[in-house]
């Protein structure tokens, strides 16, 4: 579960309140209280005369998460393992009062889809996971900083001075198997992301018609889950395209071979350009590469919670793990590929991954799940030879697409690599719009930030 966090602890050393979640959520807290521990769920926090503690996400391993309290799971792990649990601990980012030592631990998992920020200032040392509810928090007009994915920081009261601890990242596990080997691990390594992902509630699928979506769809539906699929996109292209250069066409084929129910979000010009600075504001970034994406998937977001979708599986990941972008091999040559991609896997993506949590999470209150992020997974395909990732045809993901020939339709499985602002045409209403500068949201974000 999804869920925001902050605490905001004084220089005079106090401990913090206990959770406090009358907390204005619309404007800035110019009245914020000297010591404050905020979280939206209390479902997901857990107190007690030496522990205070919040996370936001879902934990995934053989932890005993269903039907239990996982909050409570946490404090007994710290107590019993200290600093040592947030080697294990995935899929969640962690607030943590230790109450007797004066300590506050902030922690993001190595796929760290919920960002935590944190600032120590001239008053206060404050953290949340968000930016909107650290600038409500802040006394200080300081820029925050965020954690890295992977890392936890250690903050003393008493001393007021904070350390960080790289305690997860990503291994290569280096494989000289042959295609044919390499792509049958591939597939049973996917297989079991999706077994050890499944979520109760109801589910959907981000289909775009492309490889990584529907092979996601079809390893889901094999797997037992019921989903419906959703996709968005202009309600007609820009300029002529072929069916499979856009995605509408290409998802409602897709929909139909995996025999499951496609919503359509069809969108009017005016609507992306509408929607913009909400994005800017629920995504807290001014990316254009992701701005302009989510100024579609906003709609998706409060579609799926007309429909009280509680989860929604998405396949955005798999061309860092399984493959590259077309743009990348431009400027990186191909013996510094692994290394790069390696390194976009543990930086750059998990910060992608956290905005379109965001977005989804606050427009829609659901839930995204990225299951190609799964850490046996990634790690084999990291170390797979690089010409089972990128072609001399630069097709991209072929030990990736070749673990499922026989089973998907070779039109969903072959599809030419399409950036999703590009393939629903989003990118091209914004651009007229705003021009086709990579700052040209930057304005709009300082403005509302």
């Amino acid at each position: 579960m999804i869920n925001d966090l902050a605490i905001v602890i004084p220089h005079s050393s106090e401990a913090p309140r206990s959770i406090d979640k009358k907390l204005p959520r619309q404007k800035r807290c110019t009245n914020t209280p000297p010591r404050i521990f905020f979280s939206q769920s209390a479902v997901t926090t857990y107190e007690s005369p030496d522990l205070l503690l919040g996370y936001s996400g879902r934990l995934w391993g053989t932890y005993p998460s269903r039907g239990s309290n996982v909050a409570v799971l946490i404090a007994q792990m710290y107590r019993k393992s200290g600093v040592r649990m947030f080697n294990s601990l995935e899929g969640i980012s962690l607030i943590l009062f230790d109450r007797k030592k004066e300590i506050v631990y902030l922690f993001r998992d190595w796929i760290g889809t919920t960002s935590v920020l944190y600032c120590l200032g001239r008053k206060t040392f404050v953290a949340a996971t968000s930016k909107k509810l650290f600038l409500r928090c802040a006394t200080d007009p300081t820029q925050p900083r965020c954690i890295a994915a992977g890392y936890y920081l250690k903050f003393h009261c008493k001393t007021l001075t904070h350390t960080m601890e790289h305690v997860q990242s990503v291994p290569m596990v280096r494989s000289r198997e042959e295609l044919p080997l390499a792509s049958k691990k591939l597939r049973k390594l996917i297989q079991e992301a999706i077994a050890s992902r499944t979520c109760q509630g109801k589910a959907a699928l981000l289909l775009s018609g492309g490889a990584d979506s529907t092979i996601l769809g079809y390893v889901l539906r094999e797997a037992g889950v019921r989903i419906e699929a959703y996709t968005v996109s202009l309600e007609s292209p820009q300029f002529p395209v072929k069916d499979f250069e856009f995605d509408l066409f290409a998802a409602r084929r897709a929909a139909e071979w995996l025999g499951i129910d496609l919503h359509e979000i069809r969108l009017q010009p005016n609507d992306v350009i509408r929607s913009l600075r909400e994005v800017v504001w629920a995504s807290e970034s001014a990316r254009t590469t992701l701005v302009d994406e989510m100024c579609g998937m906003i709609y998706v977001a409060r579609c799926m919670r007309e429909d009280s979708v509680d989860v929604a599986y998405s396949g955005e990941g798999a061309d860092s793990v399984f493959g590259s972008f077309l743009h990348i091999l431009r400027f990186i040559p191909k013996t510094d590929l692994p290394s790069y991609l390696h390194s976009k896997v543990q930086r750059s993506l998990p910060d992608s991954l956290s905005v379109i949590q965001r977005v989804f999470h606050e427009c829609g209150n659901v839930d995204i799940v990225f299951p190609y992020l799964y850490l046996p997974l990634v790690s084999y395909s990291l170390g797979l030879p690089i010409d089972y990732r990128v072609d001399k045809l630069r097709i991209m993901k072929i030990a990736f697409r070749r673990a499922f020939t026989g089973l998907i339709p070779e039109e969903f499985l072959w599809r030419k690599k399409e950036v999703t602002r590009d393939s629903t045409h989003l990118r091209y209403v914004l651009e007229r719009k705003f021009g086709r500068s990579r700052y040209r949201y930057k304005e709009i974000h300082k403005k509302l930030f």
